[in-house]
């Protein structure tokens, strides 16, 4: 039998770096229920990853998504809503089954090849973007025509390929 992710609380993140200001003031912790457990498992798994590869280091995993409660400048990168600058009703992250996140200590692309090269602990995440400078990562429904296992790299000229 199939194991259906029905639920999932970070271990890593809390609900104010995953969410916009304006729904955590309507829902506060609530807003959990706004997004998706595959991509919260996702975001886990990848900080989990990064820590394992310094152990001596653990701050090295750190990822930051959104920082506007410590006075930061991200306050969308998780789910966005229409009073959201970058929001779109077509975009991963209004269906809160997408993340963009920075690292001090990697590069997007470096992160991307960290999922790309284990996408075995990554068994959600269908689409990167390539070619931007932070990770975006999402967990879409891909099209039947979509190889087996493949993960959806989309770029910003609007072309993609599947890795």
């Amino acid at each position: 039998m199939v194991k259906i992710l029905r639920s999932y609380t970070p271990l890593y993140f809390g609900i104010k770096e995953l969410v916009c200001k304006y729904i955590f003031k309507k829902r506060g912790d609530k807003a959990i229920s706004l997004l998706d457990p595959r991509i919260l498992f996702s975001v886990d798994t990848l900080r989990a990853y990064l820590t394992e590869l310094t152990p001596g280091e653990p701050g090295k995993g750190a990822l930051t998504i959104n920082d506007w409660q410590w006075g930061g400048k991200y306050d969308g990168r998780g789910l966005r809503v229409p009073n959201d600058n970058d929001y779109s009703d077509t975009s991963q992250h209004a269906h809160g089954t997408a993340i963009d996140a920075v690292s001090k200590h990697y590069t997007a692309q470096q992160l991307r090849d960290f999922i790309i090269n284990n996408r075995e602990r990554f068994p959600y995440v269908t689409c990167l973007e390539g070619d931007v400078s932070w990770l975006h990562m999402d967990c879409r429904n891909l099209p039947e025509s979509a190889p087996e296992g493949a993960i959806m790299i989309v770029y910003p000229n609007g072309k993609f390929e599947y890795i």
